[in-house]
């Protein structure tokens, strides 16, 4: 049986929750499938603060969800079922793109793949970059166009694209890719049973929590799953009434409805018409009045009216109410994350039932400006805060120093390219007796420009001079300065082969530094020269560059720590998509690598416990908070844009499709709908060298005209 419950509050979605589950019991856990981690970490607190402890409760994304249920079960396993993940899917489109058989039939893929400008393994970065971008579409396929993906499966063109020639190659990529392993997407295992002759399969009570939306294939699969068991979805919905008949945005400039459920609507909208339809009509209602008419303040009036559908004269407006939304207009980002930390400290003073956890930071645009950012500006005012999926590399930055060290092997090794390595924080922890400074003038006057050695400088105008600018002369040089002191320094350059080489001359007290200077450079620029030439599976190349983080960095603090184990555990994981063992150069593999790195995330702190959370501002994330502050609000940063990727196939929308512009709308959605005491929203209101004004996201020109209705002016601050 499948059902729904909506409301506008997630405290009453909560409360249906428990009412709804079952004692605890750890032998028969109960499923609840969220929509994020903090999501999961938000239930977790409530629940256990409701029951007094929280157990005999399984959290499970959605797709760790379908893959237990559909393939880990003992049927599933006896057929064999097997899904691939997203990185899975990759390394499968990857390994088809390096046959030559397949890419040779393709014009178009095998153009792209010769086109590459770098010598060697110059198309393996190319390879990696379509193969991870096909894999992000195959998947959206797989979840908003399930009808095609049989046909795809099988290295065919769905017949609405029969006509396409950018869908014959990815047909033959994708079905070449599947074939191979006799595996599919996640999104395809309810297909993949049913293809196999399988009965649906059965389990306990589930329910459905913190999904903003959800797509066609996943609507599907609960309602298979319904089919044998009991599924409940729990909905945060705007609107009381049925409203899958509200005017698109194109209306917005004449219909009656509330804004906010014309102009952000559209995801859940799609989502709540699909529950009707697929529940027979069993839905829920535990929606939430305010006690006093439309709301203590401007916005709850607003939120009142998109409960009841209604429009904005129906409730007089109350001169004296207080707005509820205050926007900021900041004249940077830093001086953005500062204004709010101090707005923060000013409501945490003024209110002593308000505590930090109660506050939260959402970060719409280029989220990582703002983490980098935010722990100093709360630190300034005495707030404690965390950060939520914060780049692995804000702090002890050993992200950024694995980068700079695989940037080696394909570089002149010139004087910037090895320092930056070598001066690296994550590189000089490991060696305290040293002094940056020292190294960086060394290297000024030892006269080094590029090259490991003078092999280095074959067939350029440096080869008449063996004996300088290069790496190995340098290290010699000073290698004689340590012993080659005073009167004897005056004698003028040592001969040593064909070489003369001139002593650097170091201090006693130098010496050391010289030493682990010398051993650094030898050792990184021999590894650099092997790791070039390196061709080997994935799987060795996880344990290769695993062993280059063990010789090269070290942690300066705990958080540095952490960043190295994750650094470390990310590369090793290299190995999981080494699905054919074969051999790839060091071009393909650091692509791996990078692109690993530059997705990673980790939450700072402890998730709503230790102080302001700061996360950015995404979609499956309704966690209400008191106060809630959304920064990055400038023009064409957010929400984003309408630009899809010309190799996507979906030409024509279609009910129940989100697009990122849409996506981010609803994300906004669930924190009007989350916030309860004030809501803050903040831009940067001036270009940085012209001084010119600059105007916000459409999003806040979309509430300010929800407000002029209600004949409300937003107030502004600057």
């Amino acid at each position: 049986m499948l059902r729904a419950v909506h409301s506008n509050r997630v405290e009453s979605l909560l409360s249906a929750l428990l009412d709804a589950l079952p004692p605890a019991d750890p032998f028969a856990p109960s499923t609840i499938i969220v929509g994020s981690h903090l999501i999961a970490r938000w239930l977790t607190r409530e629940i256990a603060l409701a029951r007094g402890i929280c157990a005999g409760l399984a959290l499970v994304t959605f797709d760790a969800f379908v893959e237990a249920t559909w393939a880990g079960d003992p049927a599933g396993r006896a057929a064999r079922l097997a899904a691939l993940d997203r990185r899975q899917l990759a390394a499968a489109i990857g390994s088809v793109l390096a046959d030559d058989r397949v890419v040779d039939r393709l014009g178009p893929v095998a153009a792209y793949l010769a086109a590459a400008p770098a010598p060697g393994d110059r198309a393996g970065p190319r390879r990696v970059q379509l193969a991870e971008h096909l894999a992000e579409l195959a998947w959206s396929y797989a979840l908003s166009r399930p009808d095609w993906m049989p046909a795809l499966v099988a290295g065919q063109v769905p017949g609405e694209l029969a006509n396409d020639s950018t869908a014959r190659w990815q047909a033959a990529l994708i079905g070449t890719a599947l074939s191979r392993l006799g595996a599919a997407p996640t999104p395809m295992l309810p297909w993949l049973r049913r293809r196999a002759g399988l009965a649906t399969p059965r389990t306990a009570p589930v329910a459905v929590f913190g999904l903003s939306f959800l797509a066609r294939a996943q609507l599907e699969a609960l309602t298979d799953l319904a089919a044998t068991s009991e599924v409940t979805v729990y909905v945060l919905d705007p609107c009381e009434e049925l409203w899958d008949d509200v005017a698109g945005r194109r209306a917005a400039d004449v219909t009656t409805d509330p804004l906010p459920l014309v102009l952000w609507g559209r995801p859940v909208r799609d989502t709540l018409s699909a529950l009707i339809e697929r529940t027979g009509g069993d839905l829920e209602a535990r929606f939430v009045e305010h006690d006093a008419p439309g709301g203590e303040t401007a916005r709850d009036q607003l939120l009142a009216d998109v409960r009841q559908r209604r429009g904005p004269s129906v409730v007089a407006t109350d001169p004296v109410r207080p707005a509820g939304v205050t926007v900021l207009a900041c004249a940077n980002a830093r001086r953005e994350i500062e204004v709010i930390a101090g707005e923060a400290r000013r409501r945490l003073d003024a209110d002593p039932t308000l505590r930090a956890h109660e506050l939260a930071v959402w970060i719409a645009g280029d989220a990582e400006r703002y983490l980098a950012q935010a722990p100093s500006a709360f630190e300034a005012v005495g707030v404690p805060c965390h950060l939520i999926d914060a780049p692995i590399d804000d702090r002890g930055r050993i992200g950024e120093a694995v980068l700079a060290m695989l940037e080696l092997p394909t570089s002149q090794m010139a004087r910037r390219d090895l320092l930056r390595v070598m001066t690296h924080p994550a590189v000089l922890a490991g060696y305290p007796h040293v002094d940056a400074e020292d190294w960086v003038r060394w290297t000024e006057r030892l006269g080094i420009v590029h090259g490991s050695d003078g092999a280095a400088h074959a067939g350029t105008y440096l080869e008449d001079y063996p004996g300088l600018f290069h790496w190995d002369q340098g290290v010699r040089r000073l290698a004689l300065g340590a012993f080659m002191v005073g009167e004897r320094s005056q004698r003028g350059a040592a001969r040593i082969a064909s070489f003369e080489v001139a002593p650097e001359e170091l201090r006693p007290e130098h010496q050391a530094s010289a030493a682990t200077y010398a051993l650094l450079v030898r050792s990184l620029c021999a590894d650099a020269e092997w790791l070039a030439t390196l061709e080997a599976p994935l799987a060795t190349w996880a344990d290769v560059l695993s062993r280059l983080v063990d010789d090269y960095l070290a942690p300066r603090d705990d958080d540095a720590t952490r960043d190295l184990e994750r650094v470390r555990a990310m590369l090793a994981g290299i190995a999981e998509v080494d699905l054919d063992g074969r051999h790839v150069g060091f071009r393909e593999a650091r692509e791996h690598a990078a692109r690993r790195l530059a997705s990673a995330r980790a939450n700072r702190g402890e998730p709503l416990a230790a102080g302001v959370m700061v996360a950015p501002l995404a979609a499956m994330r309704g966690v209400p908070f008191r106060v809630a502050f959304v920064a990055g609000l400038d023009e064409g940063a957010f929400p984003a844009s309408d630009q899809t990727s010309p190799l996507d196939l979906r030409r024509e929308a279609r009910a129940g499709d989100v697009a990122p512009r849409d996506r981010d709308r609803a994300a906004f959605l669930d924190v009007l709908l989350g916030t309860r005491d004030a809501l803050y929203l903040s831009y940067v209101a001036t270009e940085e060298k012209s001084g010119q004004a600059l105007a916000p996201s459409s999003i806040v020109l979309e509430l300010a005209d929800d407000y002029v209705r209600h004949e409300i002016e937003p107030p502004v601050e600057l």
